[in-house]
């Protein structure tokens, strides 16, 4: 039981790196191949890791295509019957990519397998998330899903209890294994997707198709997340971009009604947050970054509303 692993890199040499090297530590018996797939990198990983580790398969993207043509091409040059596709801040820990395929090798409907993402402190991050549709605009709107979230994040931290969530939308995309031949039927991620929602939208595919995404609690992987990107998460040029490509998804697969619905939920709730925590958190360090966030949450949703209105 062996796979190829796909990491995707730009601008990251010392992280991409760190995770080749995770692997060989941690999984070397279960990896045939390493495919690093660069989007034009001027930081010289292309020719650093030709150096460093001339066993692996280099793909060189003449522009920065995107995450989601990067992955296709990496997949392109796998031959063995499981992928994982990786971003290039992670680090495997022991027996995480093992796991993975034992699961994906259980049953021929299990199509993707994820692991549960860490922090370097090892406290809790998330690893999947939710369609944006009219119920999980409601969990939101009634902050049911923000304190079940809390809920779990405190269990984990302070506990070290976990309650992995059975139903979920969408497997984040830092690291998921895919079988490749339900990856190759589906087309692969669509490349329309820049940045930003593109494991969504595979996610979407994997179940339309009839097959599982499984989670894996026990698989896990330290994620810097972010450290790929240079942009600020907080501010409204990401935040525009982020929501941007969730109309797009929701165009795509005639959830339009459903979106608008979420993105009201959206606003009101951002718009209760803002309050409470100029409110009663005014001294507090994350107060100013939060409030950036929910300030910018409200405007591009409320833009994007009134341009989808004409």
């Amino acid at each position: 039981m062996k796979c190829d692993v796909v990491i995707i890199s730009y601008n990251t040499k010392v992280l991409v790196e760190n995770c080749i090297l995770s692997i060989y530590n941690y999984a070397n018996r279960f990896v045939k191949n390493i495919i690093v797939v660069d989007n034009c990198s001027s930081d010289g990983t292309v020719e650093y890791l030709k150096k460093a580790f001339p066993e692996i398969t280099i793909v060189k993207n003449e522009a920065n295509y995107g995450y989601s043509y990067a992955v296709n091409r990496g997949v392109e040059k796998s031959s063995s019957d499981f992928v994982i596709i990786s971003n290039s801040d992670v680090v495997f820990l022991d027996n995480s990519i093992e796991i993975l395929l034992q699961k994906l090798s259980q049953n021929k409907h299990n199509a993707v397998a994820f692991p549960r993402q860490i922090f370097p402190d090892g406290s809790f991050q998330y690893s999947y998330g939710d369609f944006p549709t009219i119920l999980s605009g409601l969990k939101e709107l009634t902050f049911i899903g923000p304190v079940e979230n809390t809920l779990r994040k405190i269990l984990f931290n302070k506990f070290n209890l976990d309650f992995p969530k059975r139903f979920f939308g969408y497997a984040d995309g830092a690291v998921l294994a895919v079988r490749k031949s339900i990856f190759d039927k589906i087309g692969g991620f669509d490349e329309d997707y820049f940045f930003y929602s593109e494991d969504m939208d595979f996610s979407h595919k994997i179940k339309s198709y009839g097959k599982r995404i499984i989670f894996c609690p026990s698989s896990r992987v330290i994620h810097l997340r972010g450290a790929s990107s240079n942009s600020d998460k907080f501010s409204y040029e990401t935040t525009k971009k982020l929501l941007l490509s969730k109309v797009f998804f929701a165009k795509k697969h005639n959830l339009l009604k459903k979106l608008k619905f979420y993105a009201k939920c959206q606003i009101i709730k951002s718009q209760i947050i803002i309050f409470f925590l100029r409110l009663f958190i005014r001294n507090s360090n994350n107060n100013s970054s939060l409030v950036k966030f929910h300030r910018n949450n409200t405007k591009v949703w409320s833009e994007i509303l009134d341009e989808l209105q004409h």
